[in-house]
């Protein structure tokens, strides 16, 4: 088994495409277990798609999500919007920053 590598901008922008060309249901039954966003988006191009979806689509190679965390079976939300704001990638709703 293959080590997982974490998302990079070039493979966040490849799940995007991904997503467009897929459709929303078909991206979600492989990278989300079916299962649809209730409050976490990647905003791009004025678009917003699943973040925990994105995420997951962006790892080499691909992992699923998984409505659990905290067990090793899966991550959370809070996860993946740290890594796609450190990416350089706009969310919905926005990260709070952080005051110094």
């Amino acid at each position: 088994m293959s080590k997982v590598k974490d998302p990079t901008v070039a493979t966040v922008l490849e799940a995007l495409a991904e997503y467009d060309e897929s459709g929303p249901d078909k991206f979600l039954d492989r990278h989300a277990n079916g299962g649809r966003p209730r409050k976490h988006y990647v905003l791009h191009k004025g678009k917003l798609y699943p973040l925990k979806a994105i995420w997951a689509a962006a790892h080499q190679p691909p992992i699923k999500t998984s409505r659990t965390t905290g067990n090793g079976n899966g991550f959370s939300p809070d996860a993946a919007r740290r890594g796609l704001d450190k990416l350089g990638f706009k969310l919905d709703p926005p990260m709070a920053k952080k005051s110094d």
